[in-house]
């Protein structure tokens, strides 16, 4: 008596192991599933991969030339699905849309996050204040056979702290017969620096000195950049007179 050790009501993941109950060493297991057939003596148990969320299988043996009645069964996997963002990084605060995507039919998708709690839909919008990293999750249901399945990925979203734009000047109101500026560069969690005097003139450098060479009230603007290119800005007035 052909008899197959699945459950049809139970949901599978991507693949199942289908076992001949009744086997002895005469059994010559015949399995078909999937389009194909396998067949022999070894076949007491085979795995089959649920490419559908619904999949047929049918087995008959054969012992001692005896030939038993094909059993057929159809079993049900759980939802094939995945969810990706267009950047898994970003600077604080930090705001990106995840989409999810799977080739089943009828899935209804409920987001799991920190900031929004069970929001549905085939995308979510996530804002992160915080830095740090960030587990996300997706749970699937399927319409089709009733089946659900939860998918998380743990510190999938980095969010990188900002640095902090500090400096000094020795001098914020200078005669022009003294116009040298020194800057002093008090930045923090920052490698890339641009100093924007006012003038039309800039500098790279950590610690710039500039000399104005005209009277006038000049609004100065530095930015720092950190590793991870977050960026924070300042403004500063100087005045020559």
């Amino acid at each position: 008596i052909a008899e197959i050790s699945a459950d049809p009501s139970f949901c599978y993941p991507d693949a199942a192991l289908l076992v001949y109950t009744h086997h002895i060493d005469s059994s010559f297991s015949m399995w078909e599933f999937n389009g194909y057939q396998f067949s022999g003596f070894e076949y007491d148990s085979i795995t089959m991969i649920l490419n559908d969320s619904f999949e047929n299988v049918k087995l008959i043996v054969n012992e001692f030339g005896c030939v038993s009645q094909p059993v057929e069964m159809q079993l049900k996997r759980k939802p094939n699905f995945d969810f990706y963002t267009e950047s898994e990084e970003g600077c604080q605060p930090f705001s990106l849309e995840v989409f999810a995507e799977t080739d089943d039919k009828s899935i209804d998708f409920t987001w799991v996050a920190d900031s929004l709690p069970y929001p549905t839909g085939v995308s979510n919008l996530v804002f992160l204040p915080d830095t740090g990293k960030f587990d996300m999750s997706l749970i699937a249901y399927s319409n089709e056979t009733g089946c659900t399945d939860t998918l998380l990925k743990p510190d999938w979203i980095w969010v990188h702290r900002n640095p902090s734009a500090k400096f000094e000047v020795n001098y914020q109101v200078a005669l022009i017969d003294n116009a040298e500026i020194s800057f002093i560069n008090y930045s923090e969690r920052a490698e890339n620096y641009f100093w924007d005097f006012g003038d039309s003139l800039t500098s790279l450098e950590f610690e710039p000195h500039h000399t104005y060479t005209e009277l006038g009230s000049y609004k100065h603007m530095f930015l720092d950049e950190s590793d991870y290119s977050c960026r924070d800005t300042v403004e500063f007035g100087i005045k020559i007179i």
